[in-house]
């Protein structure tokens, strides 16, 4: 609970310090492609460690 606590605390130190940014329609887009980018590179790696623990598992089970 104390971890919560204090992500929460550093959430809002980053709000507060973003809070009076101000972002064009344009620069938000190229911001959220960026994001999306990184996301859909963290999704491909889960879907190949995904891949290569069913390949293990299947392997393994064939074996025993």
């Amino acid at each position: 609970m104390v971890e919560v606590t204090k992500n929460q605390e550093e959430f809002e130190k980053l709000g507060n310090i973003f809070k009076f940014l101000k972002f064009s329609p344009r620069m938000f887009e190229e911001i959220c492609i960026i994001a999306r980018h990184d996301l859909e590179t963290i999704r491909s790696h889960e879907r190949i460690i995904q891949s290569l623990c069913v390949r293990v598992q299947e392997f393994l089970g064939k074996t025993s």
